[in-house]
């Protein structure tokens, strides 16, 4: 009766912050509260609310453009809706070592880079990351139908032209992360 009822408020409170999005949302609230009713007696709904929101927000993401205003600009927007883990990288030539390092939940691309273009590194990641899932999207000034198929064909998720509009890369990055599993 108690978890049905704190999850009957949490849904509730969510519905008019328009937190929930899916039904993955709404499945991962039902084994919360269960989780927190056995941890603590007595916990504040706000608490968690922001443990929710932390572990909404929290994916790690890497941002790969030569061009630093690019990517200035992508970590600010990412910033300003709340991703508090976001990486950026200009030199692509040390793409493997921060990868690594670093083990994003999500990578976003640009193809036109000197050193090693978008399309080097998605035909190495096939190759070196076989048995791993990331979402890759590409955002890129190259927004021809070739390059889209081309990206495409080499494991990308999705594919931005720029100049672009930032609610639609919100938009799609929220997605690729409901779908691989991590809102």
């Amino acid at each position: 009766m108690i978890l049905t009822l704190l999850n009957n408020v949490i849904f509730e409170i969510f519905k008019l912050e328009n937190f929930l999005k899916d039904s993955t949302i709404l499945y991962r609230l039902t084994l919360i509260p269960f989780a927190i009713y056995n941890s603590y007696k007595y916990i504040r709904l706000t608490d968690v609310i922001k443990m929710l929101r932390r572990a909404y927000l929290d994916q790690k993401i890497l941002v790969v453009d030569d061009d630093p205003v690019n990517t200035e600009l992508m970590k600010r927007i990412l910033g300003k809706n709340g991703y508090v883990n976001v990486e950026t990288l200009i030199d692509s030539s040390l793409f493997w070592e921060v990868y690594e390092k670093y083990e994003p939940d999500l990578l976003i691309l640009d193809l036109m880079m000197p050193i090693k273009n978008g399309y080097k590194i998605l035909k190495e990641f096939q190759e070196k990351n076989k048995d791993q899932i990331i979402p890759i999207i590409i955002i890129t000034a190259q927004d021809d139908q070739n390059s889209r198929m081309e990206a495409l064909n080499l494991g990308v998720w999705d594919f931005i032209g720029k100049p672009f509009h930032y609610v639609d890369v919100l938009n799609k990055i929220n997605n690729l992360l409901d779908i691989k599993g991590y809102r």
